[in-house]
């Protein structure tokens, strides 16, 4: 995601030629344009990333990862019970695949269904143990209900499998603030930042210090955060 940061679109699209303009070569776009849309949230990019999957699902529309993509964007569009039913569809295709669980497990979060969601990060979390994302998503959705204490575990696991992993320290700050352990929150955002300066966790920093009543420390973070991400 940070190298995608830097990407023109141009550089981008070089991917439909090593791909032969094939169904997956427009899938991969499709989901590089969304990540795009998710550093910058320019909209434009997110408008790319529907006509590339559109695209990608006529060459093939039985392909899981295009599914998937679809999915992906309907999530990115706010409508979850549309992205369930392409991931399920992608399941059905393969039963392991670990990105569609993922994402259906986001979808039926979206749509309250907590207990569906939480079994598919763990159905992820079984059938790749290794994978960061599938930890990352079980924090996120502990998170999200306000049981903070229990999304810690998941988020240490994510930095211990990927130690230069920028979100999972974010994510751990983020919780750690949550339960009042300002110091640990610090710390996170702080190697966060060491990886890479990043507008999520100077933001996050800014509110910390905020919170500690250590104004002018705050102001400083929040101004390195808006200008590394204007558009937000």
């Amino acid at each position: 995601a940070r190298e995608l940061d830097l990407i023109s679109g141009a550089e981008l699209e070089r991917l439909l030629v090593a791909d032969g303009h094939g169904a997956h070569g427009h899938a991969a776009l499709a989901r590089a344009y969304l990540s795009k849309y998710n550093l910058t949230k320019d909209r434009s990019w997110e408008d790319r990333a529907r006509v590339a999957c559109e695209r990608a699902h006529e060459l093939d529309p039985r392909s899981p990862d295009v599914l998937v993509t679809l999915g992906h964007l309907h999530t990115s569009l706010g409508r979850p019970s549309e992205a369930a039913r392409e991931f399920q569809r992608a399941l059905r295709l393969r039963h392991d695949h670990p990105d569609a669980l993922l994402g259906l497990s986001e979808a039926y979060e979206a749509s309250g269904k907590l207990d569906e969601a939480e079994q598919a990060c763990r159905e992820a979390i079984a059938c790749r143990p290794q994978f960061w994302g599938a930890y990352n998503r079980l924090g996120i959705l502990h998170f999200s209900q306000g049981l903070y204490e229990r999304a810690i575990d998941p988020w240490k696991r994510v930095v211990e499998l990927t130690p230069d992993n920028v979100r999972g320290f974010n994510n751990l700050g983020a919780a750690y603030f949550q339960m009042g352990r300002y110091s640990d929150a610090l710390a996170a955002y702080h190697r966060s930042i060491e990886i890479l300066p990043n507008a999520a966790a100077y933001s996050s920093l800014g509110t910390v210090h905020f919170f500690l009543r250590n104004y002018a420390e705050a102001v400083a973070m929040f101004e390195k955060g808006t200008a590394l991400r204007p558009n937000d």
